[in-house]
């Protein structure tokens, strides 16, 4: 058998290279053709606190599903004599409404730092996310415009644990594209014939709700779930620019 030369392999692989990051740029492409789209409805809907609200008007049987919400304030002396009160619970996450990656988690109110709490609950509440970042951080933050359609509050949950698994569901266009597991620092994309069909149902439902609810199409809807040590499930938020629209992605 005669094998084919160095060239053709090259030429091959660059082919299959091309073919494939002009997919996975297409995952990117919608995302940023719906920037300017349903503004305040994902405005709503990007609120931690409003997107519960939703889902109990539109949703109802999956509200159970719902972490809960022991308390909700835009101001620092209310969530100071809260947390240090005997109606906060012992163990409870603080959380930023608006925009992501702002939350404090208090395993225990009796060693937990007072005074770093708040002066990071302050900063939350001064945060504007899409004016935020520094750098290419900062001009992907600008784009997403819906944020300015909602506004820093906090609220304190319960906690569910440690070692939380994040479950992301991304649906185009009414179908499950691909999902992740993000645990314990690690990341894991898998495509759909590997989900689970029962939250890929519920995924496919808030996708299909969010667009009955809308008035143009959003394509792109990112449904997150948190899986506990126990295997419980709840319902994480849902985003509309998952990266921003700038990550690789597997090809649709």
């Amino acid at each position: 058998m005669r094998l084919a030369s160095p060239l053709f392999w090259g030429t091959a692989l660059i082919t299959a290279a091309v073919i494939y990051f002009h997919r996975v740029d297409e995952y990117n492409q919608i995302c940023r053709e719906g920037l300017n789209k349903a503004l305040a409805l994902k405005g709503e809907l990007s609120d931690k606190h409003l997107y519960k609200l939703w889902i109990r008007r539109h949703l109802p049987k999956y509200e159970q599903m719902l972490p809960k919400t022991l308390f909700r304030t835009k101001r620092l002396d209310e969530l100071g004599a809260y947390i240090g009160s005997r109606r906060s619970p012992q163990s409870f996450i603080i959380k930023n409404t608006h925009g992501s990656g702002m939350n404090i988690i208090v395993e225990d109110k009796d060693t937990m730092n007072y005074r770093e709490v708040i002066s990071k609950a302050h900063s939350f509440l001064k945060t504007n996310f899409r004016n935020s970042g520094k750098g290419d951080t900062a001009h992907r933050r600008k784009m997403q415009l819906h944020y300015d359609y909602n506004e820093p509050s906090l609220i304190v949950e319960e906690f569910l644990g440690k070692n939380l698994k994040d479950l992301k569901y991304h649906i185009i266009d009414g179908r499950l594209v691909f999902h992740q597991v993000i645990h314990k620092g690690g990341e894991t994309m898998l495509y759909p014939n590997t989900a689970d069909k029962q939250l890929e149902g519920i995924a496919l439902d808030i996708y299909k709700e969010i667009n009955r609810a809308s008035k143009e199409p959003i394509r792109l809807v990112r449904v997150d779930f948190l899986e506990t040590q126990g295997r419980e499930i709840y319902l994480g938020e849902v985003t509309f620019s998952p990266g921003a629209c700038n990550k690789v992605r597997p090809p649709l």
